[in-house]
């Protein structure tokens, strides 16, 4: 079980440390949203107009990955969900769904949300279950551009801050 997790912003002084999960994830710029990180300018000044929340997650004193919530227009009231672990060795353990239920609580009010969306592999059975931990439900099915099951998953947000035990 992981014992704990807190954030820090992904930066242009800290960008760099991003490569090196595409060494252990493959292309991973395919599993991002629109923004890749290294996309500097774009990303900062979405930050700045309080569409996207970008993060490293650390646990243990280790960078575990990395989450984000992202915003397409300042009316939206959902965010879009993304995360990822960067190897096994994070994975199993509890991290993922501390990150998720810490990171929707310390932005929601931030990006003036009240819900969160989410895309999944159907087959990706370890993070399904994990969103359905973190109190996402499944809200419709559909194929990925390259013909791969994918579902579509939500959490309503309640109007105080919310922990998931």
């Amino acid at each position: 079980m992981a014992r704990d997790v807190r954030f820090e912003p992904v930066t242009p002084e800290n960008i760099g440390r991003y490569s090196v999960f595409d060494g252990v994830l493959g292309e991973l710029s395919s599993y991002q949203s629109r923004i890749y990180p290294g996309d500097c300018e774009e990303y900062i000044s979405l930050r700045n107009c309080g569409l996207l929340c970008w993060d490293y997650i650390i646990s243990d004193g280790v960078t575990a990955g990395a989450v984000w919530l992202e915003k397409a227009s300042p009316e939206d009231r959902f965010a879009v969900l993304g995360i990822f672990l960067a190897d096994d060795g994070f994975r199993g353990k509890g991290l993922g769904r501390l990150a998720i239920c810490a990171y929707i609580s310390r932005n929601a009010e931030k990006l003036n949300i009240d819900r969160v969306v989410l895309n999944v592999r159907k087959a990706n059975s370890r993070a399904v279950r994990c969103y359905l931990a973190c109190g996402f439900t499944v809200t419709g099915e559909y194929l990925t551009q390259k013909g791969i099951p994918a579902l579509k998953m939500e959490k309503k947000l309640c109007s105080e801050v919310e922990l998931c035990l």
